[in-house]
């Protein structure tokens, strides 16, 4: 034992000999107090590969401040308080370069980044860094931050023979270095990892569009720029991306075999397909559970009047703007949030300040006051959910023509809703639907009493059961509409439709519709029934928001699981999550096989597939391939986009060849829809989870 540590000790010390020698063989950096570079390292190394060396050196206090900023918020934000090291950036890297066994990234600050380019020549080595570390130390310790700040932004490369601030600012902006825009700044900033790749004029990169907006919000999230000034850069850099926009070439889906387009194809090849996978007292559970989980709200369950600070924030919560309010001039719009894009009207132009101070004036936050009556209704006719007192068509972007951004949901006749606020121009209702808080015109609700509200349709109703079906009126009937029924004669069903009087009050017309497009009460909830019902849809348009003109993919899966009882959340993210868990968002990327081994718990026609933003139902397997059915708009492919536009059977290879792989590769959550796993096997299952999501797990790549 005593020769053990006696080696230790002797290892110790020649480590300690070997750091002290190599802290006295490092540069001496004192001279970069008074002097400037001529030449570093890796200009050096540049120039023995034939480059040319341009530069213009300038003082700091004549580099756009913005500049500054920026490149400290896109390198290491922490850089004025920090004595050298970027510890959470060294950590992530750290994690990034065991995990795959050799070194991708350093994690430098920008002193170890100045220590590298100024003294060392460009190599990826432990050895390298090691000297890098101990130079950086020597900057800190004898460089002030100001200087340390000034050599970097004048060394630094930022194109092909391009070093330093004013030589980039002259070379692509055409103006020195003093007189950069915010959006040009950030533009410069975004692209010093890599300025031999990237270039401040190229509008299509999709990572340089994700680090400049990055850098943006970081300025504004730290205060060193205002709300009102992150917007007008927002814009001015949307403007900038738009500039050469080029639609991404888009082909059109080729489908599937047609065998695999009947619903009967799937439900014979799969397991018991017509046993009950959940009674409805089961579902009535799952429901609540649902609820909770997707932080829901029964709205027969809350008090007759809200506090107007509950109903303010719900209000400005659902429109996705920054209100603040003043003493004077009641709600203030500031900005949209910063998570927002900027908005556009259906012209193509930025919507204006003029056009948001008329919104918020409409939304009537600012007269709301004291306790609020909560009052119900009921909803009459096929209506939308705005997240604004208006239905105007808004895009994300200039070029963003396919869908209405403002769009939310929508509710078909017999829905209810609590009703908690009323636009200034009396035209809209802001409702609580349960899982949506938004905007509906006041037309197409009829307000009943609590208890009425609450026991519509009755015990006796009719489930509508087809996609399009309508009442002999014509009135819409979404899938999963409840309606009550006195009788029915020659195919027809003598319903009792809700409608609204001329002061708003609920009364009901009567009405009929044909029994093939309803059921008496809810179906049986089966795996073939699913199937079944989401065939129904095939061929149904895509529309953002599940409106009238067709379903997204959560209002779809909401829509054919509403036959059943099943309450599902509006959104693809909760709804994912409600069920019998098998994947949940690991943080770690499974391989191929490891996804395929999970593959085999998918139970067809109940089991719910996520991606990042999007959500599929599951059909099987076919030929070694699986498939799902689902409302996409589009799929990225190799080369180009895939475009579906609606609800379609899908083989889960669709998207090969793209950054983001397969349909089946993407899938980051799988849940079945079906009671939670209890006891033990639920205990092990969360922390299966628990560890697959570690925070130590949580780096970026």
């Amino acid at each position: 034992m005593i020769y053990i540590l006696l080696l230790l000790l002797a290892a110790l010390l020649i480590t300690a000999i070997e750091i002290i020698a190599a802290w006295r063989r490092a540069p001496d950096v004192s001279r970069l107090l008074t002097s400037n570079p001529e030449e570093t390292a890796f200009m050096k190394f540049r120039k023995e590969r034939g480059s040319e060396i341009n530069r213009t050196w300038v003082e700091l206090s004549r580099i756009s401040p913005y500049l500054v900023e920026s490149v400290i918020m896109a390198e290491d934000r922490n850089f004025l308080t920090h004595r050298g090291f970027y510890w959470e950036e060294m950590w992530n890297s750290m994690l990034l370069n065991i995990r795959n066994r050799r070194i991708l990234r350093g994690g430098s600050s920008i002193t170890q980044q100045l220590a590298k380019n100024v003294f060392l020549y460009p190599e990826r080595s432990f050895r390298r860094k090691f000297r890098e570390t101990l130079i950086a130390l020597r900057l800190e310790r004898d460089i002030p931050k100001a200087r340390i700040l000034e050599i970097y932004l004048n060394v630094i490369e930022w194109g092909e023979g391009i070093y330093g601030a004013e030589e980039a600012s002259r070379h692509y902006f055409g103006k020195p270095a003093s007189l950069l825009s915010l959006s040009e700044a950030i533009r410069l900033a975004a692209c010093v990892p890599n300025p031999r790749v990237f270039s401040p004029l190229d509008p299509s990169d999709s990572y340089l569009k994700e680090r400049e907006i990055h850098i943006l919000r970081s300025l504004e999230k730290h205060g060193r720029i205002s709300q009102l000034k992150s917007l007008r850069t927002m814009r001015e850099l949307r403007d900038f991306y738009e500039s050469r926009y080029e639609p991404p070439r888009a082909a059109s889906f080729s489908g599937v075999d047609e065998e695999l387009e009947k619903p009967g194809f799937w439900t014979s090849r799969i397991k018991d397909p017509d046993s009950l996978v959940m009674s409805p007292g089961k579902i009535t559970e799952f429901n609540l559970r649902a609820r909770r989980i997707a932080a829901g709200v029964d709205i027969f369950s809350l008090p007759e009047r809200l506090p107007a600070r509950e109903v303010k924030d719900r209000v400005i919560e659902a429109s996705g703007l920054d209100i603040h309010e003043s003493t004077g001039d009641g709600a203030i719009l500031i900005s949209e949030l910063p998570s927002s894009p900027v908005k556009y009207g259906s012209d193509g132009t930025p919507l204006s300040a003029a056009y948001y101070a008329g919104l918020v004036r409409n939304l009537g936050t600012s007269h709301t006051a004291g306790d609020v009556e909560v009052r119900y209704a009921i909803i009459v006719r096929h209506t939308e959910i705005y997240c604004w007192p208006s239905s105007g068509r808004i895009r994300n972007g200039k070029h963003d023509h396919d869908f209405n951004r403002s769009l939310l949901d929508s509710l078909f006749p017999g829905d209810k809703a609590a009703v908690v606020h009323v636009s200034t121009d009396g035209e809209w209702l802001f409702v609580m639907t349960g899982f949506v808080d938004g905007w509906i015109r006041a037309e197409d609700a009829a307000f009943a009493p609590r208890e009425a509200v609450l026991e519509y349709p009755g015990r006796d109703f009719l489930v509508a059961a087809s996609p399009g079906a309508a009442t002999e009126t014509g009135a819409a009937l979404g899938m999963g509409t409840r309606l009550p029924f006195s009788s029915r004669e020659d195919g027809f069903y003598k319903v009792k439709l809700p409608a609204s009087d001329t002061d708003g009050n609920l009364v009901f017309a009567d009405d009929s519709v044909r029994d093939a497009f309803v059921h008496e009460g809810f179906l049986p909830y089966t795996k073939a029934g699913v199937i079944e019902a989401a065939f129904k849809f095939l061929g149904t348009g895509y529309s953002w928001g599940g409106g009238k003109e067709g379903e997204d993919c959560s209002s779809y899966l909401k829509a054919v699981f509403a036959m059943f009882g099943v309450e599902l959340p509006r959104n693809s993210s909760t709804q994912s999550a409600v069920g019998r868990i098998i994947l949940k968002n690991t943080v770690i990327k499974k391989s191929l096989r490891a996804r395929r081994a999970l593959a085999k718990e998918w139970v067809p026609g109940i089991t719910l597939l996520r991606p990042p933003d999007h959500i599929m139902l599951y059909l099987g397997e076919h030929d070694g391939r699986r498939y799902a059915i689902h409302s996409v708009w589009e799929v990225s492919s190799n080369g180009g986009l895939v475009r579906i536009a609606g609800v379609a059977v899908t083989d889960l290879g669709l998207g090969s060849g793209s950054e983001k792989g397969t349909l089946f590769e993407r899938i980051n959550e799988v849940s079945v829809v079906e009671p939670e796993i209890s006891g033990f096997g639920g205990l092990w299952r969360d922390f299966v989870f628990a560890l697959d999501n570690h925070p130590w797990r949580h780096f970026r790549f």
